[in-house]
Formats: C-alpha cells, sequence, structure tokens
C-alpha cells in the first residue's frame, strides 16, 4: 500500500484544476509567490503546476492546495 505522500493521482483533469486555483486565487487575491509560501514550496513548483505541463498530481500536494486555499478537495477538482 503507498503513503498518501506518494500516491500520484492520474485521474485528475487537469484543465479543471488548474482553473480552479486561478480562480480561487484571483478570488482570495493570493499571488504565486504567497501561495508558495503558505505551501512552503518554491514559486517555480507553483508555476509549473499552473503552466499545464504535468498530467498527474501527488495526492498529498491536492491535499495542501486546498488547505492553503481554505477549500475542501472537491471544490478544486470541480
Amino acid at each position: 500500500m503507498q503513503s498518501p505522500n506518494i500516491l500520484i493521482l492520474k485521474e485528475v483533469n487537469m484543465e479543471t484544476l488548474i482553473k480552479n486555483i486561478k480562480r480561487l486565487m484571483t478570488e482570495k487575491g493570493i499571488t504565486q509567490e504567497q501561495l508558495a509560501e503558505i505551501m512552503n514550496i518554491r514559486q517555480s513548483n507553483v508555476s509549473v503546476m499552473l503552466s499545464g505541463k504535468n498530467d498527474d498530481i501527488y495526492y498529498s500536494t491536492l491535499f495542501n492546495l486546498a488547505k492553503a486555499l481554505d477549500v475542501k478537495v472537491k471544490e478544486l477538482l470541480e
């Protein structure tokens, strides 16, 4: 059984996820730099994530995004 920290979600619609992250960032007035700081990751990682270059996402990243944006994971995916 894989640890949740290394579980990669391949069934996520990345286009929808990215659109929702950007919308929530705009609504909350959060920049990429601020989101990176909240999530304790590099701004370049946020930039790559929002660029759509990845086809999958770690579960832990998805969970941390939801926490950083103060929403449920479900809201990021729908």
